[in-house]
């Protein structure tokens, strides 16, 4: 009947409940404020302002999370939190990047999230894996 259909039916959400979800579920109370805790003051400040935020639907996905998020091999072990993330930007139509402090995950698949439109933006590339900082030259030193 009609009571089943709805049952069956996919769960739509705006793109600013799932990221705001998923920010408030990872900060910490107590401790130091990090970059995380200013980007959520600012998104609680401003989720309903459209001139700085713009809400899409995405759809719940059994397996990938997100309809939205890319059903590739290579995305397969990609942290099924930050999907969310994925599926916002791919689900925009504008192809916002997604923006990373430290979450090497991101570092991980960034190649194969670029395959699929997503552009990553790093905040702290010397973070990352593989990614070393530059060497700082020491005077009488042989490099």
């Amino acid at each position: 009947g009609s009571s089943e259909k709805a049952l069956s039916a996919p769960r739509t959400e705006s793109r600013t409940k799932v990221i705001f979800k998923e920010y408030r579920r990872n900060l910490q109370p107590d401790g130091q404020p990090r970059a995380g805790h200013q980007f959520f003051k600012w998104l609680s400040k401003n989720r309903n302002n459209e001139d700085v935020c713009r809400q899409v639907a995405v759809t719940s996905h059994d397996e990938r999370a997100f309809t939205e998020f890319p059903d590739s091999e290579d995305l397969r072990d990609f942290d099924h939190d930050d999907r969310a993330f994925v599926a916002v930007a791919i689900a925009s139509g504008v192809g916002p990047p997604v923006v990373n402090a430290s979450d090497t995950d991101w570092w991980n698949h960034h190649e194969a999230l670029a395959r699929h439109g997503v552009r990553i933006e790093f905040l702290c590339p010397e973070l990352m894996p593989e990614v070393a900082p530059p060497r700082r030259r020491r005077p009488g030193l042989p490099e």
